[in-house]
């Protein structure tokens, strides 16, 4: 396998950002080599290769090199898994990196690592919203990572909707037709921990490669970020959260807390929410807000202003998990830290799983998360009073279910989350 030379890097950013102080290609170049010193050490893994790409990726974004950074990591890591295992390996230090360059605004590179001399590059500034061809490589992988995630598939069937009414709209512009102007915001609705964080943050991923928003990045907050105790400062910074999440998705959990009363004195939630659609109409080209929260709660809260509706025309329903797919999330965060689950408590979670009550507060995701973590506590303290050599498996005894099987267990128990 030929050495990884970030050289050739260098002369891509220098080429793009000629335009740029010498100080700042002098910083670029210094970066580089401290990269190229990490790779050797490291032996050139597949690893540091990844994290070469998006130190790559950090330094176009931070330079205005590229426009999305994510599609740079996206790509790579479908390069490096395409090619993993093969003796195609050698062709990764092309295939990967100098590629990418080409296909997300810098310059033309030949198979020698050279640039292009004839070919001029214009940056692209990271505010710019104006619609472009998709990169179909990287929706696809995007779109892979959601088809990976446990469960969800009415969800990821509507997600693959948006997407295809997406590109849609690029075909019909490229034949010259009209576009109808559709609406990018959405509500998400369902209990705790049913992926709703992680479905909008890979939506903005999708919609910044596709180019429907600049950046794609995931703004997440909540009454508290939004409403003020003092009159005349809700607006502001309900403005301000608006304004960190333009060119990606402002996400708001527990959208339906603005339009509660306080109890006493007066609240500010209306203004928060008046505020927002304003913002939603004046920055409707450049941001994509999702509301989130219980279907019962999120229904009254389109209604508190009559511009939410039609603001918000879509609703997407997170079901809770079946038990099997809690088994199979467990079971996922043990392959992803290499640990093994004896078969025996393998049984027992699954019926402990099966034996909760599947209420507004069932916790999903997060539950088995706490799960997961209580059991590692457990079993570190385990394996040191023992002097165990086995560093990976987690028994029943770890998994803390023996008093609890049959029934819904205290909540005082090793207090680590609501179900234990």
């Amino acid at each position: 396998m030929p050495d990884f030379d970030p050289r050739v890097f260098i002369s891509v950013l220098g080429s793009v950002v000629k335009s740029r102080t010498e100080r700042e290609t002098a910083e670029i170049e210094r970066t580089f080599h401290d990269i190229q010193a990490d790779a050797q050490e490291a032996a050139i893994t597949l690893t540091a290769r990844l994290q070469t790409a998006r130190v790559v990726g950090n330094l176009a974004e931070e330079h205005s090199v590229w426009r999305d950074k994510k599609v740079i990591e996206a790509a790579a890591q479908a390069k490096i898994a395409a090619l993993e295992g093969t003796a195609e390996l050698a062709t990764l230090r092309m295939t990967t990196y100098l590629s990418l360059a080409a296909a997300f605004g810098g310059p033309s590179i030949d198979p020698a690592g050279s640039t292009a001399a004839s070919q001029e590059t214009e940056m692209v500034p990271t505010h710019v919203t104006s619609p472009q061809q998709p990169a179909a490589g990287s929706v696809d992988v995007l779109l892979g990572e959601l088809d990976g995630l446990t469960g969800l598939a009415p969800v990821k069937a509507e997600v693959r909707q948006l997407i295809d009414m997406v590109r849609l709209e690029h075909m019909r512009r490229a034949a010259g037709l009209p576009v109808s102007q559709v609406s990018r915001h959405l509500i998400f609705t369902g209990n705790p921990g049913t992926g709703k964080t992680t479905v909008a943050r890979l939506l903005g991923q999708v919609y910044a490669a596709i180019g429907v928003l600049a950046t794609g990045q995931l703004v997440e907050v909540t009454r508290s970020d939004l409403v003020a105790g003092y009159v005349g400062q809700t607006a502001i910074k309900t403005t301000e959260a608006v304004q960190r999440a333009l060119g990606g998705i402002l996400f708001i959990d527990e959208a339906y807390s603005l339009t509660r009363s306080a109890g006493s004195g007066q609240d500010f939630g209306q203004e928060a929410v008046d505020t927002l659609v304003k913002l939603m109409e004046d920055h409707r080209e450049e941001l994509a807000v999702i509301v989130a929260g219980y279907g019962q709660e999120m229904a009254q809260f389109i209604s508190a202003n009559p511009g939410l509706p039609s603001r918000f025309p879509r609703t997407i329903h997170f079901p809770d998990y079946s038990t099997d797919e809690l088994l199979s999330i467990f079971k996922g965060m043990c392959e992803r830290d290499r640990y093994q689950v004896s078969a025996d408590a393998v049984d027992g979670l699954r019926q402990y799983l099966a034996r909760l009550p599947r209420t507004r507060e069932f916790g999903n995701g997060r539950l088995v998360r706490n799960l997961f973590e209580a059991a590692l506590a457990r079993q570190a303290s385990r394996v040191v009073a023992s002097g165990s050599s086995d560093l990976t498996t987690l028994t029943h005894h770890d998994l803390g279910l023996l008093p609890v099987l049959g029934s819904v267990p205290e909540q005082n128990q090793d207090s680590t989350g609501p179900y234990l």
